[in-house]
């Protein structure tokens, strides 16, 4: 099934990811986009470390096993070993193939260093320490779930864990602040989502928590810091490939995009081009500014119907 949907893709994704067993072995997993998802391969790498070098042969390999020409997208953890593998992976292969860090693990990290201000941080050991007090009290437990009982609350309480992307502090103040985060990282979970999304999502969350940083507990220190976090972890999230997505996406056309980001993604789309057989990466540029302005063959009013919008997003691979 999988090497049959794989046959049948213009173009396909690769997603990989370390992780312990329950033997604690470590383990990389494979995952082929064509857009649907499929396991393609579980690899135990032994004792083997996670250097760049072994990151790149080992993607080397799997992208073979593929079949390169249809590999299009790389999409990783933001590891610095990682970062340095998709070098290597781009100069091993003469045909197209984006690199970049995972999205959702992205904001994940602006979501760990949030929690790392100091008053966040402050306040995270007293709501487990209150947390723990009450869990260890029959008497206290039992007030908790009566008062749960009569507010029609059934979530129950919870220590904070790390891994836990979704947690919020349950301090109106700080959740104004975190849950466009979490919301954010929800809207991006499950196995049709688009990277040319990411960039309006990233925009849109960066904005409102910023708008939100004011209303919140933290020190005016932090709410500079606050900021710094966002625009650094930018430079994890957004890609060139998240650029190009959005620009050529019908619901974005890349309306967000600043000059910069839109003189880029261009740039990528003309060296893309370049390495295409048999096409003329200026008329590829001529289309674009066309479909752009809605003009020369995109001014048909039939292309901007949703129903056709859909059709093309789900055929179409390079968007997702």
């Amino acid at each position: 099934m999988v090497s049959e949907n794989i046959a049948g893709a213009h173009s396909v994704g690769l997603m990989v990811d370390g992780w312990s067993n329950i033997r604690n072995e470590a383990v990389l997993n494979f995952v082929v986009t064509t857009p649907k998802p499929f396991l393609f391969k579980i690899m135990p790498t032994g004792t083997a470390p996670h250097t760049a070098e072994y990151m790149a042969k080992t993607l080397d390999a799997v992208i073979r096993e593929i079949v390169p020409r249809k590999v299009f997208g790389i999409v990783t953890d933001n590891a610095a070993n990682m970062k340095a593998a998709w070098a290597l992976i781009e100069n091993d292969f003469d045909n197209n193939i984006f690199t970049y860090g995972c999205f959702a693990h992205s904001l994940n990290l602006i979501f760990t260093d949030l929690k790392n201000l100091t008053s966040l941080k402050s306040f995270t050991a007293e709501a487990v320490s209150l947390t723990k007090a009450i869990r260890q009290s029959h008497i206290l437990s039992a007030w908790v779930k009566e008062k749960q009982n009569e507010l029609k609350i059934s979530c129950s309480l919870k220590l904070p864990v790390p891994t836990r992307w979704g947690s919020l502090d349950r301090v109106q103040g700080y959740i104004m602040l975190l849950e466009p985060i979490a919301n954010t990282i929800t809207s991006v979970e499950g196995d049709t989502p688009t990277i040319s999304k990411c960039l309006h999502l990233f925009k849109k969350m960066v904005n409102t928590s910023l708008e939100n940083v004011t209303k919140s507990p933290l020190l005016s220190k932090e709410e500079a810091d606050t900021r710094a976090i966002f625009e650094n972890r930018k430079k994890f999230a957004i890609y060139s490939v998240h650029f190009v997505a959005n620009l050529l996406d019908p619901k974005y056309r890349g309306c967000e995009l600043s000059s910069d980001e839109m003189t880029d993604a261009t740039e990528v789309i003309y060296k893309v081009a370049q390495k295409m057989p048999d096409v003329d990466e200026a008329a590829v540029l001529a289309d674009v500014v066309n479909f752009i302005a809605k003009e020369g063959l995109f001014k048909k009013a039939f292309l901007w119907n949703e129903d056709t919008i859909a059709a093309i997003l789900a055929s179409q691979s390079i968007l997702h």
